[in-house]
């Protein structure tokens, strides 16, 4: 009996990947390429640069000892940490406070809520738009209060321009106003971090950039430029939210792959349901 607990023990353990295997086809993308078309934040940060004198493409570098018509190519890139979908660290706006690469997972995943407000930033037919707290409060009377623990994310649809329009996408953009920032903090004060379609969250007149200065010291995270047409795809309540940053020691913030899971039940995690199923599927091939 022992002699059968131990190859079924091996079979078990040998194959164990397979429940955690997660269905990719649930999974949306809310991050754009990064390119020097990128938008960036006017006035403070340059746009990304490919240094063509440092880059290389070619069969003939001298980098490869026998020059042998081998290909090969790769860039150098400059860009500041706050490029294209990011997300901002604690020490952004926090002297002292924890940088990009020692955020935790647990930090960088969770569930997600997302307030669409598409319609009404379109229907204003603005160039630039200002949400207040009146655009914002009907999600938690049709939907219920943002639970602590959650992100939550901002679909104004601004992000239509970002690759057709990109200077509109950075000075005109719609944005929080002052009675939307107050809703925020009093509505989603535990929440794991705040994300939008634009460059900040605030509007450009909020000198003392609110958020960033009450939810970074929190320990809360600001996600920024997130796709709107990813966002799109995704229900109000009940998807996932992963980010994958560059692990940039010291860093302030950095660019981030960011997907979210349409059924936060099919997050990556290993089941019970799993193990159980993999326990007697081995089992039963083990008594054949």
């Amino acid at each position: 009996m022992r002699q059968v607990a131990s190859v079924i023990f091996i079979f078990v353990f040998s194959n164990i990947g397979a429940a955690f295997k997660a269905d990719v086809s649930s999974w949306v993308s809310l991050t754009y390429p990064l390119s020097e078309k990128t938008p960036v934040y006017p006035g403070v940060y340059d746009p990304l640069r490919i240094n063509p004198e440092k880059s290389a493409a070619t069969d003939e570098w001298p980098g490869i000892p026998a020059a042998d018509g081998t290909y090969v190519a790769f860039r150098f890139i400059e860009m500041y940490e706050h490029t294209g979908t990011h997300v901002d660290a604690p020490s952004h706006f926090c002297k002292g406070c924890k940088d990009e690469a020692d955020l935790t997972w647990e930090e960088l995943t969770g569930p997600l809520v997302i307030i669409n407000v598409r319609e009404i930033v379109k229907n204003a037919n603005s160039s630039s738009f200002h949400l207040q707290a009146e655009h914002l409060h009907p999600f938690v009377e049709h939907y219920g209060p943002i639970e602590s623990g959650s992100f939550l994310f901002i679909n104004t649809g601004w992000g239509d321009f970002y690759w057709t329009d990109g200077e509109k996408y950075a000075k005109e953009p719609a944005c929080l106003g002052e009675s939307a920032v107050d809703w925020v903090l009093e509505h989603a004060p535990d929440i794991l971090g705040l994300g939008i379609d634009a460059l900040a969250p605030e509007c450009g007149d909020n000198k003392s950039f609110r958020l960033h200065t009450t939810m970074l010291p929190r320990g809360q995270l600001i996600v920024e430029n997130v796709k709107s047409s990813g966002m799109d795809q995704l229900p109000p309540k009940g998807s996932y939210l992963m980010m994958f940053p560059m692990h940039l020691k010291g860093g302030t913030g950095s660019p981030v792959r960011m997907v979210a899971v349409r059924d936060s039940s099919a997050a990556p995690r290993l089941s019970l349901l799993a193990l159980l199923s993999l326990f007697f599927n081995t089992f039963a091939s083990y008594l054949k």
